[in-house]
């Protein structure tokens, strides 16, 4: 996010407020989440989204090991150049 200027980066955050606000969140308990296959390779949070949601990310690596397990992944630095000037 701190890499988008302003304005845009002040009304992307207005956004999220916003729908953060309607959100359920869950928490996953960090003994539980170090026993994931995994864990050692890519760490707590990473490790902690495993199984669980449709991942975004630019770690190739992650998006590599996840979409080779079957976690529904999108690696954002395919879709990126679609819409950034």
């Amino acid at each position: 996010m701190n890499q988008v200027g302003e304005p845009e980066r002040f009304q992307c955050l207005e956004i999220m407020k916003i729908g953060i606000r309607e959100m359920q969140e869950f928490y996953i308990e960090s003994r539980n989440t170090v026993e994931v296959e995994g864990f050692t390779k890519f760490g707590l949070t990473d490790t902690g989204i495993i199984d669980r949601y449709l991942v975004l990310t630019d770690d190739l690596r992650l998006a590599h090991y996840l979409q080779k397990i079957g976690i529904d992944t999108v690696n954002f630095n395919n879709i990126r150049v679609y819409g950034w000037k």
